[in-house]
């Protein structure tokens, strides 16, 4: 499994939301790492069920 790096910090909460959804559908083998999501993002992203992010 490869880690895939993703900037959200100069992204607004809508913005970073749909980055991690999107890129999470995209590459289901992958670990995404999320670099800047807010604690606002993070408790929105809980209610998908998405298993391939990390936040960093």
């Amino acid at each position: 499994m490869k880690n895939i790096e993703i900037d959200l910090t100069a992204m607004n909460i809508f913005d970073s939301l749909r980055m991690m959804v999107l890129s999470s559908a995209h590459n289901p083998e992958s670990m995404l790492r999320c670099k800047g999501a807010s604690d606002d993002a993070k408790a929105l992203i809980s209610a998908f069920e998405v298993k391939n992010l990390e936040f960093v």
